[in-house]
């Protein structure tokens, strides 16, 4: 009998061993840990490849600050050569233009005595008018000979095609998302066309600027179908047909974003 009592005290001992061993250590799916874990190597390289995030706004100005840098660079490419013909001939009409003065203003629309008749209309005369305006407004400090204007018609084209980049931004952005949008401006501020046509004063760039204008606020007609973005894309086009004649299909887009919003309505 004692042999008996004895065992069952040494069982019921071990019992309680074992029991306080399962106390001591749970085999619970929750084990609280105070101490930080080990980052996996998984984990520290995915932390060492990740990009910071950068705001769309800032990086869109960077962008836009590399395109005007890169179509500003090498302003005067010929040294004051005039070996792009359209520019040479560009640049000589816009030498010849004057503003009206006294009794002129009675033959401003006589294009035979009108001192504003570019005397050519092999393209539109906005380009001419815009660097002539910008000749007058600097005259009262610096005379512009015929070779002196064309810093200032290659320096618009630059800040027109900048413009032409900024545009393409806003079209992605509505139609896709931001990201879409400053991809899409990177890739037109290093695109090398764009660069070399911002280098010559030519019609190039600032047609380019309003139909990408055009295009986008004609997207905002046929999803929003707002007056004030139908009498932008209306100017748009307007100062679109001022500089190239050519581009009179474009009207077309203007008329099918605005049956494109009416079904919506």
């Amino acid at each position: 009998m004692r042999e008996d009592q004895n065992l069952d005290s040494k069982d019921m001992n071990n019992a309680d061993a074992s029991e306080l061993a399962d106390r001591s250590h749970p085999e619970s799916d929750f084990i609280p840990n105070n101490l930080p874990s080990e980052p996996s190597r998984t984990d520290s390289l995915t932390k060492l490849g990740r990009m910071p995030r950068i705001s769309p706004r800032y990086a869109l100005a960077l962008i836009l600050f590399l395109a005007l840098a890169l179509r500003l660079y090498g302003i005067n490419w010929d040294q004051g050569g005039l070996f792009h013909p359209d520019e040479r001939a560009f640049l000589s009409q816009v030498y010849n233009l004057q503003f009206p003065e006294g009794d002129q203003w009675g033959d401003l629309t006589d294009p035979r005595l009108s001192t504003l008749n570019p005397g050519s209309f092999n393209w539109g005369s906005l380009p001419h008018y815009a660097l002539k305006a910008v000749s007058y407004a600097v005259s009262p400090y610096q005379h512009m000979s015929l070779f002196d204007l064309r810093y200032a018609g290659r320096a618009l084209s630059a800040i027109s095609d900048t413009a032409t980049v900024f545009f393409i931004f806003l079209i992605g952005r509505a139609v896709f998302s931001n990201r879409v949008g400053v991809l899409a401006a990177l890739l037109s501020a290093l695109a090398v066309q764009q660069i070399q046509l911002s280098h010559f004063f030519a019609v190039d760039t600032f047609m380019t600027t309003f139909i990408v204008a055009t295009i986008y606020y004609s997207l905002r007609v046929a999803e929003h179908g707002r007056r004030y973005d139908s009498i932008l894309a209306g100017v748009m086009f307007g100062l679109a047909v001022a500089t190239k004649f050519s581009v009179l299909p474009l009207a077309l887009a203007l008329v099918l974003a605005h049956f494109i919003y009416a079904p919506s309505r």
